[in-house]
This record gives C-alpha cells, sequence and structure tokens, in this order.
C-alpha cells in the first residue's frame, strides 16, 4: 500500500532521504567493523548475520526513540533541543 493510498501526500526525498543518510552511516559502521582479513564471503556473511540480528533491535530502538520525541511535542522534523545527532 501506498503512502498516498493511506491518505498521507508527501515525496519520497521527504520521507526517505533521512532514513538513507542513516542506514548509509549504519551500513559504514557495519562494514568497517567486519576483519580486514576476511575473505569476501565471511566479510558478506558477517554483514548480513548483523543485519538480520541486528533487525529486530533497531526496530526496538526506533519504536522507543518514536516514544521519546512524541513525548517531548518534537513534531519539526528535527531533533529535539539537546538530543544527539
Amino acid at each position: 500500500m501506498s503512502l498516498r493510498a493511506l491518505g498521507r501526500d508527501v515525496d519520497a526525498d521527504t520521507v526517505l532521504l533521512p532514513h538513507a543518510h542513516a542506514t548509509d552511516q549504519l551500513a559504514a559502521h557495519e562494514v568497517a567493523r567486519t576483519a580486514v582479513d576476511s575473505l569476501r564471503a565471511q566479510a558478506v556473511e558477517q554483514v548480513v548475520v548483523g543485519t538480520v540480528v541486528y533487525a529486530a533491535a533497531l526496530s526496538a530502538l526506533r519504536r522507543v526513540a518514536h516514544e521519546h520525541h512524541s513525548a517531548r511535542g518534537n513534531r519539526s522534523g528535527g531533533p529535539a533541543a539537546g538530543d544527539v545527532e
């Protein structure tokens, strides 16, 4: 189902760009943590296993962050004052 079908008329850049930046930083961090001397197949396996294992944790962290920002009344789309980016 699309966002428009749900009555949310927003462009993809507005919705996806912040997620793309965050996931790019996360992916860079994960790849940097793989063993340098690993064979390519082993490095790919480490990254894929990490993606699967941490997916639930990242979803939970996102829900906690939603609750945090909702409680603070931060509806501006950016970090609340004093929050770490």
